[in-house]
């Protein structure tokens, strides 16, 4: 009730977009013993009146689980949510995810993509890797660099494992900087690829309701369409763009990790 009544006030005070957040909204609920985040969801997209777009933040790959096929099924009922899911399954390798302490396998992150899969024709999935953890072999890393290319995620963050004081991997002997630099290079250029091909296949398309959501560079305004992907519209001042407008939007370039529009 408190969280959709801030909702409710947010956009009657003119918010276009509410962000959903916290350290793991999967498992919003689960300590009153049921995960409820797409029952949260339905409740602001359908209690409150106006045009808004709402961005999930990170959930974790176990809490999602739980609730993967309500929550795609919630994603594709409304509009007003962003088809765009942050699910940060850091490890291709359960041996390294279980030396991580993590509390998901890869079938269950894997699942999860399936379902929205299943569900959504047009989303954007986002994960993020360490790469480096000191128990990861080649094999491991191998793993990672694969389950990369089959969920083609299109916001990747790539970070070089780093020790923590107080955690049990910073008693482990590491992998050595050259091995890490290595990796995280390796990963990194995948990932430009993957990412640069995502936008790519959108040229030439229009894309419905993008919501401006900031000034840019020069006279240019940064638009979001429904999967929360990145479009730049420049000339904004003669097209009367600003933040807060919904537009149609020709995807007319991209340059890898976001695309240029004009509005129809």
């Amino acid at each position: 009730e408190e969280n959709v009544e801030k909702a409710r006030a947010l956009v009657h005070a003119g918010a276009k977009e509410l962000r959903i957040t916290g350290q793991d909204t999967g498992v919003y609920g689960w300590d009153e013993g049921e995960r409820k985040l797409h029952t949260l969801l339905d409740r602001i997209c359908t209690e409150i009146d106006g045009e808004f777009r709402v961005r999930v933040g990170m959930a974790n790959p176990k809490g999602v689980h739980g609730i993967r096929e309500e929550l795609a099924d919630t994603f594709a009922r409304h509009d007003e949510l962003y088809d765009f899911l942050h699910a940060p399954v850091q490890s291709g390798s359960d041996d390294v995810l279980g030396d991580m302490r993590r509390q998901h396998q890869v079938s269950e992150y894997l699942e999860v993509v399936e379902a929205f899969d299943d569900a959504l024709d047009y989303w954007t999935l986002s994960t993020d890797f360490i790469v480096g953890f000191p128990t990861e072999t080649d094999e491991d890393h191998a793993q990672s660099m694969a389950l990369l290319r089959e969920t083609r995620p299109e916001k990747i963050n790539v970070t070089r494992f780093s020790k923590r004081p107080g955690t049990d991997a910073a008693e482990l002997k590491g992998l050595g900087g050259q091995t890490k630099k290595d990796r995280s290079k390796a990963m990194s250029e995948l990932k430009m690829n993957v990412v640069g091909d995502a936008y790519e296949a959108m040229v030439g398309e229009t894309k419905d309701d993008c919501l401006v959501v900031e000034h840019g560079t020069g006279d240019s305004v940064k638009c979001r369409d429904s999967a929360y992907r990145q479009i730049i519209v420049r000339n904004a001042t003669e097209h009367g763009l600003e933040p807060g407008d919904f537009v149609d939007l020709e995807v007319t370039g991209q340059n890898r990790v976001y695309a240029f529009g004009t509005p129809v």
